[in-house]
């Protein structure tokens, strides 16, 4: 594993998904050998030094959600700045898609995006949540999100 320390603060490379790296970030990656080349597929995975968790992946967009996600994003700050993040409706219909995938209806992944409904369910917008349900194809992890 070899670590990029020191990443300097950037805007985010066009057609990359992910915050600036603040300077504090270190940059893990796994299974280099030679040069570091990033392809379409690559996922580099964020934290602080030396922790890790909690953290961040960033890759680069690969379909139509993605892109949508980098076009509309949600700034969260804190004290020492602000990062760009996902929408909530598109973290929890992807999280429902991780958890069709898993094929569970009581793992982590469906945890999360219960977790993210309930505590922002009075702030998203419910249609938009539909749309990228449909859009993944995740209706009756959805149906089952509701029923809870």
């Amino acid at each position: 594993m070899v670590g990029v320390a020191g990443v300097d603060a950037a805007p985010a490379a066009s057609g990359t998904s992910g915050p600036a790296l603040p300077t504090r970030y270190r940059v893990e990656l796994d299974h280099l050998e030679g040069p570091l080349q990033l392809c379409e597929r690559s996922r580099i995975r964020i934290a602080e030094e030396g922790e890790m968790y909690p953290n961040f992946e960033t890759w680069f967009v690969s379909n139509d959600v993605e892109r949508e996600a980098l076009s509309n994003p949600l700034t969260v700050t804190f004290d020492e700045g602000q990062i760009e993040i996902s929408p909530i409706e598109l973290q929890i219909a992807y999280k429902l898609r991780l958890a069709q995938a898993a094929d569970s209806l009581s793992g982590k992944d469906f945890e999360d995006a219960l977790h993210l409904y309930l505590t922002f369910e009075e702030r998203f917008n419910t249609e938009q949540l539909e749309t990228y349900v449909n859009e993944l194809g995740v209706e009756d992890y959805y149906a089952e999100l509701k029923r809870v």
